[in-house]
């Protein structure tokens, strides 16, 4: 059930614009004094509010979640206000006034005149006052907005804001505050929603298509659609077969193998009889890895310390194995800000806290992480004796991810262009917060994982980089999505942590069956689970948590970080007891089941296609896969308009796993004519007898 703004989005993407006056309406006010805290200048501020709402109008079919409009509008005013900033120095309303004609204003009246005193006073003290604390007061004071409602519109947590508005009510002086709601007011024109909404009745708004359902029982046509034609497309949400008997309709979201489909009947109108679309997505069912764990049996390993500035919370553990010594960085709150703390071990249970915590502070005022920095990821690379760290801070709105180096693991430099990972645009996925990184150095390349958002689910996105600063997120993100209704984590999938053992890579995260939509508000017993990839793109979860709440972490696991040690995983994580947060332990020993190789004994239980490597091919590719029992095996490889492309015969092949590149299927990028094939995305399936068939994308790039 939609809230009232996503019913009237509903209404103006079904074909009544007349439904977006109404957010006009409510929303007017907080966008014009988001918009004046930016520029310090009312015509300029009208002028953009103005945009912001047509802006708003003509992007409403990319709003993914229609509940979170409030959220989705303020990054729109921020990111164009930031923007006119940058473009324009800022000009109050005062110098306007002195660089007016003479005469122009000679017929000043008494109240004009103390309106302007007022506007002065008010506007002096708004300039002292640091950027985030500035849009919080206008959004209360001015636009009206209680500290709940600004919290829904900017992002910012209740707390946040709360703890804002007292440290402002401390700096104005009371007079002042009470003069807020003169000074500002009517600043906005009577017609200013009429004018709004003259111009969007003009504007066609791009609509949602209609869903309802078929009968099963369709031919299907092979074909492939991609929304782009090179390696930088962004992967749709599903495939999509067209059945050619009806008119063009959606039927149903089912799984094939890995990849989500939807069914749509679709009439013989083109040459191109059928299309459908391929897309990297997560599919629930058994996985093969490391799933029995063990919790450490005398609770928490690392705890709170009532005299500290830790002395609420700890979590987010770091933890790698150096020179004898387990090392951790872990984050530690005192209840009001987080900040970064290391501590050692010899055998990663008994550990000491370092008497010069926290290792990374807050910033300055007025920078990036200066509200609370978290959620650390550590690399120590032996050849140059560097520590190299990925870590979170906030402002009190955004998160995003910023990078250290150290020498000691203890004195640590962060970099001068940080944030290195900022937040999406306001309508994309992860335009509310990048925040709890992974990073591995693997094939000469540093790989990312991290939990976004929109302000509403979490869930978890890739990026690449070459040298650990300048990153790329990958096209397709997320890369791994909430499980499906009734699944234990189809709410928030958040805080990954990944390995790769010199096979495949290994992510274990954090995941949510509840409800609440807030980031900041408690949950409801997140736990842990597992996940595999051969890319680290495409992602095979395991159905079921490996690690559930029990006795003194009974409200709640977050955060892992696993080691491998060569005989078994050993994991870190944050439980949560109802009152704090403390780190804990648990190992597992290595289920051989995990480590797909060629020599794996006894037949596989399940017959399954891998993702193929490299990704993008160049233009060679293998295609690994394994079955449950002896079968002619074949591989028909589709180009992006659905035209057989090759056909691999590789003949009778044995039960097992044929994953390495000696068992793999080959090709070499070439078509049936023996010429090399384009760059782009393509598509195969695999045969093998009559019980097994799956479909794979894969990607070239020459």
């Amino acid at each position: 059930m939609h809230t009232e703004d996503g019913c009237l989005i509903g209404k103006c993407l079904d074909g009544d614009p007349d439904a977006f006056g109404f957010l006009v309406d409510k929303y007017k006010s907080a966008v014009f004094a988001l918009a004046y805290s930016n520029l310090g200048n009312f015509h300029d501020a009208q002028d953009l509010t103005q945009e912001v709402f047509i802006e708003a109008y003509q992007n409403l079919h990319k709003l993914r979640y229609w509940d979170k409009f409030a959220f989705w509008l303020y990054r729109i005013a921020s990111n164009k206000g930031k923007n006119a900033v940058r473009a324009k120095s800022k000009r109050p309303d005062r110098e306007f006034l002195e660089d007016q004609e003479p005469g122009l204003f000679e017929d000043i009246s008494i109240n004009s005149y103390r309106e302007g005193a007022i506007y002065e006073s008010v506007s002096d003290i708004l300039e002292s006052l640091e950027e985030t604390d500035r849009q919080i007061v206008m959004l209360h004071y001015f636009g009206g907005m209680t500290s709940s409602e600004i919290s829904n519109f900017s992002g910012i947590s209740p707390s946040a804001v709360r703890k804002r508005l007292r440290k402002a009510r401390i700096l104005l002086k009371g007079e002042v505050l009470s003069r807020m709601g003169e000074a500002f007011k009517n600043k906005l024109p009577v017609s200013f929603t009429f004018n709004i909404m003259d111009i969007v009745k003009h504007i066609r708004v791009k609509p949602l298509p209609k869903v309802t359902g078929i009968s099963w029982g369709i031919s299907i046509a092979l074909g492939i659609a991609i929304f782009g034609a090179s390696l930088s497309v962004k992967l749709p949400e599903a495939m999509v077969y067209y059945d050619n008997s009806m008119a063009p309709r959606v039927s149903k979201l089912t799984d094939t193998d890995e990849v989500p489909v939807v069914i749509v009947n679709q009439p013989k109108t083109t040459s191109r009889d059928s299309v459908f679309t391929v897309a990297q997505g997560n599919m629930d069912g058994d996985s093969p890895g490391v799933t029995e764990w063990t919790k450490y049996g005398n609770g928490f390993v690392l705890g709170t310390d009532p005299e500290a500035w830790d002395n609420k919370d700890i979590s987010d553990p770091a933890v790698i194995y150096d020179g004898g010594v387990y090392r951790m960085w872990y984050g530690g709150s005192d209840g009001e800000n987080w900040r970064i703390g290391y501590a050692i071990s010899a055998d990663g249970i008994d550990w000491q806290k370092y008497g010069g915590n926290p290792v990374v502070d807050l910033g300055k005022p007025g920078e990036w992480d200066d509200f609370y920095v978290g959620g650390p990821s550590v690399i120590f690379h032996k050849e140059s004796g560097i520590y190299e760290m990925w870590y979170y801070g906030s402002d009190g709105r955004d998160q995003r991810v910023g990078y250290a180096i150290s020498t000691d693991g203890v004195n640590w430099e962060k970099y001068g262009g940080n944030p290195v990972l900022d937040t999406g645009e306001s309508w994309e996925w992860d335009g509310h917060l990048v925040s709890y990184p992974t990073v591995i150095f693997h094939d000469n390349l540093y790989r990312m994982w991290y939990q976004g958002n929109n302000y509403t689910q979490l869930e978890i996105g890739y990026a690449t980089s070459t040298n650990g600063i300048d990153w790329q997120k990958y096209s397709g993100n997320p890369v791994l999505r909430l499980g499906n209704s009734g699944k234990w984590d189809n709410a928030h999938i958040m805080a990954p942590t990944v390995i790769h053992d010199g096979i495949s890579y290994k992510m274990w995260y954090s995941g949510e069956d509840g409800c609440s939509p807030k980031i900041d508000e408690s949950r409801v017993f997140p736990r842990i689970g597992y996940a595999t990839s051969t890319d680290g793109i495409v992602w095979k979860k395991q159905a079921s948590p490996v690690l559930n709440p029990r006795g003194w972490d009974k409200s709640g696991l977050q955060n892992p970080d696993v080691l491998y040690d060569g005989k078994k995983y050993k994991m870190w994580y944050a439980g949560d007891d109802g009152e704090h947060f403390r780190i804990g332990y648990a190992t597992a020993r290595v289920d051989n089941t995990s480590v797909l190789t060629d020599d794996t004994p006894n037949a596989p239980l399940n017959s399954e296609a891998f993702a193929p490597f490299p990704q993008p091919a160049n233009p060679e590719v293998w295609i690994p896969y394994r079955i449950s029992q002896s079968a002619d095996v074949n591989i028909t490889i589709y180009d992006i308009d659905g035209k057989v492309i090759r056909i691999l015969n590789l003949g009778h092949q044995p039960t097992g796993q044929h994953i390495s590149k000696e068992k793999a299927a080959y090709w070499d990028g070439r078509d049936e004519a023996g010429e090399q094939v384009a760059s782009g995305v393509y598509f195969y399936i695999i045969h093998a007898g009559d019980s097994f068939t799956a479909t794979k994308k894969l990607m070239v790039s020459r």
